[in-house]
């Protein structure tokens, strides 16, 4: 009879879906970047510059779009998993949310180059960098729970994770106060027209839409640790 060899199952899991969502997370990074460099250049009305960066911004959404299709489709049905199957695509769909929510900010300042109010534009280049910081806490909360599988779920590994996406929290948090702000005094500029108003409204929405999508994706992590 011949010899059985067996598999961990962390390591049949690392190759196959995990690297997937690794690499879809990976992404994230990258393209927040992409679109704070962008929404610097629109704020500096050099508008063919920010363009190339929303480009790129567009650009990575679609490759990431590419690898979610690609993991979810070579998910595993019949075997088991170490999380629940479920739980994994809502990850998943969550963490692409971002990359969504990215490229809706990219396609909308490319529509129209709305001028910015002066005492507003630090508001905006925090922003930016706050959602930027969101999502690379975030992703660092997707890798951790590499260390989680590795580890069975360990008690340090999981007061590791537990800190981490905390952290993912407090920037979504003080990404809303933010967006609230910016939000009043768009909302309260007696020289601005209406379009203009209604367009970085808009644009102001989308980037809270990241940062809720990333602590919404820290959160799948922490239901898939509680079960």
């Amino acid at each position: 009879m011949a010899e059985h060899v067996r598999v961990p199952v962390v390591q049949m899991y690392r190759k196959s879906p995990f690297e997937g969502l690794l690499k879809h997370s990976s992404t994230i990074k990258e393209c927040l970047e992409a679109l704070q460099a962008g929404i610097g250049h629109y704020l500096d009305g050099e508008y063919e510059a920010a363009e190339e960066h929303f480009t790129r911004v567009i650009e990575l959404e679609h490759e990431a779009d590419k690898i979610k299709a690609n993991t979810r489709n070579h998910l595993p049905r019949f075997i088991f998993m170490p999380v629940d199957r479920g739980d994994f695509l809502l990850l998943l769909r969550e963490a692409d949310s971002v990359l969504d929510y990215a490229e809706d900010v990219a396609v909308l300042l490319k529509m129209r180059r709305s001028k910015m109010p002066e005492h507003l534009k630090g508001e905006f280049r925090e922003l930016a960098a706050q959602i930027v910081e969101t999502g690379i806490a975030m992703e660092a909360v997707v890798e951790q729970l590499r260390y989680l599988l590795e580890t069975s779920f360990a008690e340090r590994e999981r007061k590791r994770t537990k800190e981490l996406i905390y952290r993912v929290h407090e920037l979504e948090y003080s990404c809303d106060q933010r967006q609230a702000h910016i939000t009043k005094h768009l909302l309260n500029d007696p020289e601005m027209d209406p379009i203009t108003v209604l367009h970085l409204m808009k644009v102001v929405d989308r980037m809270g839409g990241v940062a809720d999508a990333a602590e919404n994706s820290a959160d799948r992590v922490r239901v898939m640790m509680a079960k």
